[in-house]
């Protein structure tokens, strides 16, 4: 369940994308299908068909688990803050020698997001803080460009991902009480993910065909972490979404 809730999360935010570039009010619904490759070791690669929906209705935007407000535009840059819930992806039950490492905690991020657009291009800054543990928190810095081509949409982005050492001690390290025949304890410290993001829109009347692939670097004290087996993580997620 909560596996499926984290891909929903993930079709969500592309269908969010497509939402962001419309004015006026919005409502879409749709099916999509997800490719996933977990970051922890043991746990499978996941294909899964999922729904999604995206609201937009005047300042307010809800997608998925997701809630933003978007305050006023102040010299060409945008405000806005929120609420998010992201469910843990780690389970110690996929392994036995996972025994004793005990279940992270899901997410509750309240974030506050500064953004800007120039033309084709945004760049933005944001800031999460995890309520649901305390001193976990993250800043991300990211880019992205539009390119409207002949027959499709598609933007490309780069981002970097800064956690706190609490954050990364927590999500990715073993601490000493949890030690066991198999695993030794380790805390990675805070560290920086860089991710690709390539997003490829379709549209068809006013519905849309959507293709999103997200490739995110693990860095290498991460990658030391006995829990976490892969350098790079993606994510494939395709779909059709309706207007209502």
């Amino acid at each position: 369940m909560y596996n499926l809730i984290m891909i929903s999360l993930l079709f969500i935010l592309t269908l969010s994308i497509f939402a962001q570039q419309q004015s006026g009010d919005l409502i879409m619904i749709g099916p999509g299908l997800l490719y996933s490759k977990p970051i922890y070791a043991h746990h499978k690669e996941k294909f899964i068909p999922v729904p999604a929906v995206s609201v937009k209705y005047k300042k307010f935007n809800l997608n998925g688990l997701t809630a933003i407000y978007n305050f006023k535009n102040f010299r060409n840059f945008n405000i806005s803050a929120g609420l998010s819930f992201k469910p843990s992806s780690f389970n110690p039950e996929e392994s036995y020698e996972f025994e004793g490492i005990k279940k992270k905690k899901d997410e509750i991020n309240f974030f506050t997001k500064i953004s800007t657009r120039k033309g084709k291009n945004e760049y933005g800054i944001d800031f999460l803080y995890d309520l649901n543990k305390s001193n976990q928190i993250a800043i991300s810095l990211y880019f992205s460009r539009l390119l409207n081509l002949n027959f499709i949409n598609m933007a490309l982005g780069l981002k970097f991902d800064w956690e706190s050492q609490e954050k990364t001690n927590y999500r990715y390290g073993v601490f000493k009480y949890e030690e066991n025949a198999y695993i030794k304890s380790y805390l990675p410290q805070d560290a920086i993910f860089p991710s690709i993001n390539i997003n490829v829109t379709k549209r068809y009347n006013e519905n849309l065909f959507f293709l999103n692939l997200n490739l995110k670097h693990i860095p290498s004290r991460i990658r030391k972490s006995p829990l976490i087996d892969k350098k790079i993580t993606f994510t494939i997620i395709s779909g059709f979404a309706f207007k209502i």
